[in-house]
């Protein structure tokens, strides 16, 4: 996991008054000043975290712990986060909500399975229904009604369009009303490969599987865009 560019974490105190903790230029996360600002007990102080998964956390190297009058404590952003589930009920709540919500939507977890570290794979495998199905669909080319389809794109037809007037992706010819399309870099870099199938222009492109994780990013930049337009003719 790269801490280096870790985002906020933003936790309420018993107020409701929210406070945002960034990390240093290593990427560590500050837990002292955490339980500092959050006027959390001195029972919630991070030397007083001894349970196991602290332990865990500090032997592979994700807890720094300082000694002396002015000692700190120093955390990685998944130690950071783990600390945050142990002084606060609801982003602990959060935390598990955001998995329920990851484990039942089929693309959801395709995206994540992909950026998570190899050691986690299988048990997030076993927790989600459809992570098999969709990874089988995931190794192999797919055509692009299908890549849409698996990326949630709505409209197909449409998103070829705008991918190929927004993005510029590939060139299209039109001779006797038989259109070729020749792959240009950017798609090449995105995923995209021509398929000299059966002439048809839709099917004339695939993806590959991390091309499928570009529309995955864009679906909702592409789903905005193509229910502005009209109806596709080409």
């Amino acid at each position: 996991m790269n801490t280096t560019n870790a985002l906020p974490v933003v936790l309420q105190n018993a107020d409701g008054n929210k406070y945002s903790f960034v990390p240093n230029d290593d990427g560590m996360f500050n837990l002292t000043e955490m339980w500092r600002m959050l006027e959390l007990p001195a029972s919630k102080k991070p030397s007083q975290w001894r349970n196991s998964i602290a332990r865990d956390l500090e032997r592979d190297a994700n807890l720094h712990f300082t000694q002396g009058k002015d000692a700190y404590t120093l955390a990685t952003e998944t130690a950071c986060i783990a600390y945050a589930m142990w002084v606060s009920v609801s982003f602990y709540r959060m935390v598990v909500s955001t998995f329920i919500a990851v484990r039942n939507d089929d693309r959801l977890t395709a995206m994540v399975y992909r950026n998570m570290e190899s050691e986690y794979q299988e048990m997030l495998d076993n927790n989600c229904a459809k992570l098999n199905a969709y990874n089988r669909l995931d190794k192999s080319y797919q055509g692009w009604h299908n890549s849409c389809c698996l990326a949630g794109i709505e409209d197909s037809r449409k998103a070829r369009f705008y991918l190929w007037t927004e993005y510029l992706m590939w060139s299209e010819q039109t001779i006797k009303g038989k259109t070729s399309i020749a792959m240009k870099a950017s798609g090449i870099n995105a995923g995209l490969i021509v398929n000299r199938g059966n002439g048809k222009i839709d099917d004339s492109i695939c993806m590959k599987a991390y091309g499928r994780k570009w529309l995955i990013e864009h679906a909702a930049e592409i789903n905005a865009a193509t229910k502005m337009m009209r109806k596709c003719s080409t």
